[in-house]
């Protein structure tokens, strides 16, 4: 089991098949969403450090990929990461 740290909490993340916004939900959050295919758009997070698959990304303006965002529905992290929800 990895770690990722979510508005500086540390989250647990199970295996790298999990999805953030799984891992998000195991440990309490909520993240508003909607589709869970990355079509909607209401569960980006802005990613802090670390890397995620391109797909989570996939769609997304260029103002929104310079804001580092991307959809936790279908983001699977590739090694340690940290994000946050205030990119409003």
């Amino acid at each position: 089991m990895s770690i990722f740290k979510f508005n500086n909490q540390i989250v647990p993340y199970r295996n790298s098949e999990q999805t953030v916004l799984e891992a998000l939900e195991e440990s309490g959050f909520y993240i508003p969403s909607s589709c869970l295919s990355g079509r909607c758009n209401f569960c980006l997070l802005q990613l802090d450090n670390g890397e995620v698959n391109e797909s989570s990304q996939y769609n997304l303006s260029e103002k929104m990929l310079k804001r580092s965002l991307f959809k936790s529905c279908v983001a699977k992290a590739n090694n340690s990461i940290q994000c946050n929800d205030k990119y409003i």
